[in-house]
């Protein structure tokens, strides 16, 4: 059992989201469930011990492997970026035998870190498909089966039992493993595969965190964008392609306009980000990776539209600098964020707006 501190972060939006070995979320830790701030107890499912005075809420993993990701909103800029820090210093988790009872505190801003772009831009390949009849069944003996995945579990079991025993149902399993590391895992980096339409040639996030069965969304999402927020917390919005239906390249500027009155409508926040195909940042000269509500520079038109310049090379001087997205010498992947999203985000009759080619 661990500790997890939920400092008091003011009118600031913020979710604590704690995900299972599915990447299933459990427990509503956040601004939009009107969370207290203070101690929460994160313990693993057959955890049975005393809970002591002074802690919030027990938030039980369904297995033993759990993964937690805090997400505050802090404003772009230096005064907004010192503001935070003495909160984000008691964003902290240690085992329940540390506990006192008074909120701990780290220097968070003396950390090792990494620059955007560091990578080599290749990825870490964790699954492999000559050793992945291993690593499932271990998966298989330590994550119990969900209701309804029993006879799935069995069928596995018996696969892999019957390749023990079988060298040619051992082969012809590794080669099914390597046709769909080849096909779906290859394309589950595409957006079109991913969740459903959303508009203008954007796809939305469909049952984000909140799998129960959907295995073919859960896997795509744990290629292209692992670990997103539950669909109340956070709608996601991916693009590819132009509004000519072409690969969005570094070598064109776009425009991303929203009209008046048409900005994300959220409760939290909204971002517009910029990826690489490999779904990584793309390190450019001024080190602005996203724009949205944290940018208090951005320039509004005299109608109370916005638009927002994607591109390889700044624009000249004036509103498109500071409405300006640099983007890579090649192709990439634009992802529009609604963190608080209101009814018109989860009814879908809010659309993205159209991403034109110049």
């Amino acid at each position: 059992p661990v500790v997890v501190q939920v400092p008091d972060f003011g009118d600031r939006f913020y979710v604590y989201a704690f995900y299972d070995a599915r990447t299933d979320q459990f427990g509503r830790v956040g601004s939009l469930y009107g969370s207290t701030p203070g101690h929460y107890l994160l313990v693993g499912p057959s955890w049975d011990g005393q809970v002591p005075d002074g802690i919030v809420e027990v938030l039980r993993s369904p297995t033993t492997l759990a993964n937690a990701i805090p997400r505050v909103f802090m404003d772009d800029t230096g005064e907004d970026r010192a503001a935070i820090q003495s909160v984000v210093n008691q964003i902290m988790v240690y085992p329940l035998t540390e506990y006192t009872g008074g909120m701990q505190s780290k220097d968070w801003g003396d950390v090792p870190s990494f620059d955007a772009g560091t990578s080599s831009g290749e990825e870490t390949k964790w699954v492999v498909p000559n050793t992945f009849a291993k690593q499932l069944r271990q998966v298989l003996l330590t994550v119990p089966p969900q209701a309804g995945e029993e006879a799935l579990y069995a069928q596995f079991t018996a696969l892999l039992d019957a390749g023990d025993r079988d060298e040619d149902i051992r082969n012809q399993t590794l080669a099914a493993f390597e046709e769909a590391d080849n096909t779906f895992v290859a394309n589950a980096m595409l957006w079109r595969y991913n969740g459903r339409e959303a508009g203008n040639g954007w796809n939305r996030s469909v049952n984000n965190s909140e799998w129960g069965l959907d295995f073919y969304n859960r896997a795509a999402t744990s290629r292209s964008n692992m670990f997103e927020n539950r669909a109340d917390e956070t709608q996601y919005y991916y693009l590819d392609v132009d509004s000519t239906d072409e690969q969005l390249r570094g070598d064109f500027t776009y425009e991303v306009r929203f009209s008046a009155g048409n900005l994300p409508p959220v409760d939290g926040f909204w971002s517009l980000t910029m990826y690489d195909p490999t779904h990584f940042f793309v390190p450019n000269d001024i080190g602005r990776y996203s724009l949205g509500t944290k940018n208090k520079s951005l320039i509004y038109g005299d109608d109370g539209s916005l638009t927002l310049y994607v591109a390889h090379d700044a624009p000249e001087n004036g509103p498109g600098h500071d409405n300006w997205l640099p983007a890579p010498n090649g192709t990439f992947s634009l992802y529009l964020r609604a963190y608080g999203g209101r009814p018109a985000i989860s009814d879908g009759s809010w659309v993205p707006p159209v991403v034109i080619r110049h």
